[in-house]
């Protein structure tokens, strides 16, 4: 069982936080000092996702390893380290003027994990709704943040959507 400082609630419990991954940065342990927090990869995907739906930058940024990598999609050039991802994350919702990106099937093996995932929203400059899907792979640190997620989905047909 994990506990959190008293205005914290768990992650994936009614009424927890959407801005879950931000819990693992820093707790003050008793002797006033910064703790780090631990969590599994399926915590942390749980999170991750959370971050997205919420439209949360910096919880989607916690979620990852001081210098975590973003490959999104397969093929692009990686996104490494907090401001790299900021960036990535604020360019991708600057299309779209809703996004909900829903997990299905997370498959955990250790300190890997293949993540089926649906993606629904709303164009930003066309108005038009649009679907895609995909599969993240993701690769933990032992205190189950995200070291590398590689995203496998077709972005050619995404953006014909978005056109």
């Amino acid at each position: 069982m994990r506990t959190f400082l008293f205005a914290f609630s768990k992650i994936g419990e009614p009424g927890g936080s959407t801005q879950g991954c931000a819990l693992r940065q820093l707790l003050v342990g008793v002797d006033s000092k910064p703790m780090p927090v631990s969590r599994t990869p399926a915590e942390t995907i749980t999170a991750y996702f959370a971050a997205i739906r919420a439209q949360d930058r910096e919880a989607w940024v916690a979620c990852f390893a001081k210098d975590g990598v973003s490959i999104d999609p397969i093929g692009a050039p990686p996104n490494r380290g907090p401001a790299a991802l900021r960036v990535f994350f604020d360019g991708f919702l600057a299309m779209v003027s809703k996004l909900s990106l829903v997990e299905d099937l997370p498959y955990v093996n250790g300190s890997k994990a293949a993540v089926r995932w649906v993606g629904r929203g709303v164009g930003k400059t066309n108005g038009k709704p649009f679907v895609f899907h995909g599969i993240d792979v993701f690769t933990f640190d032992a205190a189950g943040a995200i070291t590398e997620v590689t995203a496998f989905w077709d972005s050619a047909a995404l953006f014909v959507q978005l056109a």
